[in-house]
C-alpha cells in the first residue's frame, strides 16, 4: 500500500510540472485567428493559424509597440496556399524576403473549421540558428506581441492590404499554462 501511494504521488506530482504554455487561440479578426504552444520539454513552437482559404494571411511575433509591426528586420510568417513561407520584413510597404524555412507541416485541413477557412499547423525549434532572421522564442517570457495581416481579396500574390488589416494584440495569459 505504501509504494503504491508513493508511486501515485510521485506520477500526480510529476504532472504538476508540465512544460507546456499557450496563448490560448487569439481571434485575430473576423476568420483569422492564432494560437502559439511552447513545449519547454523539446524546445517546439507550434503555431496554429485559422485564415481563409482563398486568400494569403500573416502573422508577425515579437515584442513590439502598437504600431510598429512590419518593421526592417523582423521575422512573419505567411501562407501562400502551398507552405507556410518564413520570411523577414523590409518594412512597410515592401514584399518580404524569404529566408531559411524551420517551420515543419504538422497539419493543414481545408475547409476547417468551416466551408472558406483553411487550419494549417506547424511545429519549429525556439532556436533555429539563422541569426538575426528568425524570432527566438522564450519559454520564460511572459507576453508575447502578435501583428497579421491578410490580402483584401482573392489570391496569393504578396500585395498591399490596406491599413484596416492589420493589428496589434498583445498576448497575456494569467494561468501558468498560459502567457
Amino acid at each position: 500500500m505504501k509504494k503504491t501511494t508513493l508511486l501515485l504521488m510521485t506520477l500526480l506530482s510529476l504532472g504538476g510540472f508540465a512544460q507546456t504554455k499557450s496563448t490560448g487561440e487569439v481571434n485575430l479578426s473576423t476568420n483569422v485567428k492564432a494560437t502559439l504552444e511552447l513545449n519547454n520539454t523539446t524546445t517546439t513552437a507550434k503555431l496554429t493559424l485559422v485564415g481563409p482559404n482563398d486568400r494569403w494571411f500573416a502573422l508577425q511575433f515579437g515584442s513590439f509597440a502598437n504600431g510598429q509591426g512590419m518593421m526592417a528586420g523582423t521575422d512573419l510568417v505567411y501562407w501562400n496556399n502551398v507552405t507556410l513561407v518564413d520570411a523577414v520584413q523590409q518594412g512597410e510597404g515592401e514584399v518580404p524576403e524569404t529566408d531559411t524555412n524551420n517551420w515543419t507541416l504538422a497539419s493543414n485541413t481545408n475547409n476547417s473549421p468551416s466551408t472558406g477557412l483553411r487550419t494549417i499547423v506547424f511545429t519549429r525549434p525556439f532556436v533555429t540558428g539563422d541569426g538575426n532572421n528568425d524570432f527566438t522564442f522564450n519559454y520564460a517570457d511572459t507576453s508575447i506581441d502578435f501583428a497579421w495581416a491578410r490580402r483584401s481579396n482573392a489570391g496569393f500574390t504578396i500585395n498591399n492590404h490596406g491599413g484596416t488589416r492589420r493589428f496589434f494584440f498583445e498576448c497575456f495569459g494569467g494561468l501558468p499554462e498560459s502567457f
